[in-house]
């Protein structure tokens, strides 16, 4: 055996040894070859429960950040600048409903007027279709009353409400009839400051024509609530409101 042979076989078995004192190190004897532990089955287990917990709490968050509620659609409206503009309302995804005209139905009453658009709606028929289809939906509206003061309307049909209103009384009992579920809900901002907030409306929107002038009508559904002063029951009359005129 030469020079050579014998210094590449000793330099093979220091080679051999360092890999050997690597993989102890390392905790694994596996004779030179160097090894990655394998983690066990909980570690996996944990970690797709950590990613599940992470989903469920983000899915949770947006569809919390996004639900429509009575208290939401309050909140949007007193929240509003009374000296707030065309052009703010807007950005800020109102549409216009219409010039308010006096006279609907022959009532004289500024409050329950034409609201007069020279041609149909797209994004308020929109949202009568929502409504036909029993899908939720929001529309949000600003007009302008023959003195140019705004005002500002918000409408959500809330497929899940149920369906009940005053019919009639006497006065020791009340009429109420419930039609399933889903009622459009409005909320008013005039003069700057809420108007019989929460108002309710049939799904079932009318459309009345008179000549030359398409009327959309909201049939009201009033609501039996209690006077805080007195043990009495108060019944509002029904009052029907335009949606929009054309």
């Amino acid at each position: 055996m030469d020079g050579k042979t014998t210094k590449r076989r000793n330099g093979e078995c220091f080679h051999d040894l360092v890999n050997r004192m690597r993989g102890d190190a390392r905790g694994n004897d596996t004779g030179g070859e160097v090894t990655r532990g394998k983690r066990p089955a909980w570690w996996y287990l944990l970690a797709a429960f950590l990613v599940f917990a992470l989903f469920v709490t983000g899915a949770f968050a947006w569809q919390t950040s996004t639900m429509v509620t009575a208290q939401k659609c309050y909140d949007e409206l007193v929240s509003l600048d009374p000296n707030i503009t065309v052009d703010e309302l807007k950005a800020k995804g109102y549409i216009y409903n219409g010039r308010a005209e006096s006279g609907w139905a022959g009532v004289d009453d500024r409050d329950y007027p034409w609201y007069v658009l020279r041609k149909p709606s797209a994004q308020i028929n929109k949202f009568i279709s929502d409504v036909r289809a029993n899908r939720e939906s929001v529309l949000r509206l600003y007009t302008i009353d023959e003195d140019n003061e705004i005002a500002v309307r918000l409408l959500w049909y809330d497929p899940t409400v149920e369906d009940s209103w005053v019919s009639g009384w006497t006065n020791s009992s009340v009429t109420v009839k419930l039609d399933g579920n889903g009622q459009i809900r409005q909320w008013w901002w005039k003069h700057g400051g809420m108007t019989d907030p929460d108002k309710r409306f049939s799904r079932d929107i009318e459309q009345q024509s008179d000549g030359d002038r398409t009327t959309i009508v909201l049939h009201n559904r009033p609501k039996q609530y209690t006077d805080g002063s007195a043990t009495m029951t108060v019944h509002p009359l029904a009052a029907d409101e335009v949606l929009y005129s054309y």
